[in-house]
C-alpha cells in the first residue's frame, strides 16, 4: 500500500492549458451566439467593455445595455435572412499569461442569399483566461 501512494503522489499535478480553456470560451460564446441568445452572449463581457465592429464602435457599462444591443443585432441578422452559421477555423493566441486573440473563420448561410463564408476575424478582442480555470470571460 505505501509504495502505491507514494507513486500517486510522485505524479505530476497537470498544468492548466490556456488554449485550451480559450478554445471551450469561444465555442461556448459562438454557441450563444449562433443561437441569437443575447442574454447568453452579453453573460461572457465583463462590464464596463467597448465593442467596435463595422458600424462602429459602443461602449457598455450596464448588463441590460448590452443585451439590448446583442437583441437588436440579432433582430437584424435574422431579416437580413441569416438562418445558420457555424466555425470553420479557430485560431488562437497567446499575448501573455492570461490574454489571447482569437480569429474565426465563420460559415453563414441565409435564406435568401445562398452560402456566405466570412473571411475578417470576428473575434479579434481580447479574451481574458485565468490560470486558476476560473470562468474565461470576454473584455472586449
Amino acid at each position: 500500500m505505501r509504495a502505491s501512494a507514494r507513486a500517486r503522489a510522485s505524479q505530476p499535478v497537470p498544468k492548466p492549458d490556456p488554449t485550451a480553456d480559450l478554445q471551450c470560451l469561444f465555442k461556448a460564446y459562438d454557441a450563444a451566439w449562433f443561437d441569437f441568445d443575447a442574454d447568453a452572449v452579453a453573460g461572457f463581457y465583463d462590464l464596463p467593455c467597448l465593442l467596435s465592429s463595422l458600424g462602429g464602435n459602443a461602449s457598455f457599462t450596464a448588463r441590460g445595455e448590452l443585451r439590448a444591443a446583442m437583441a437588436r443585432l440579432f433582430t437584424h441578422y435574422r431579416q437580413r435572412g441569416l438562418v445558420s452559421a457555424s466555425i470553420v477555423d479557430l485560431k488562437l493566441r497567446i499575448l501573455a499569461g492570461d490574454f489571447a486573440r482569437g480569429a474565426a473563420l465563420v460559415a453563414q448561410q441565409c435564406a435568401r442569399h445562398g452560402d456566405h463564408g466570412l473571411c475578417q476575424p470576428l473575434y479579434a478582442a481580447p479574451r481574458r483566461q485565468t490560470l486558476a480555470h476560473r470562468p474565461c470571460r470576454v473584455v472586449g
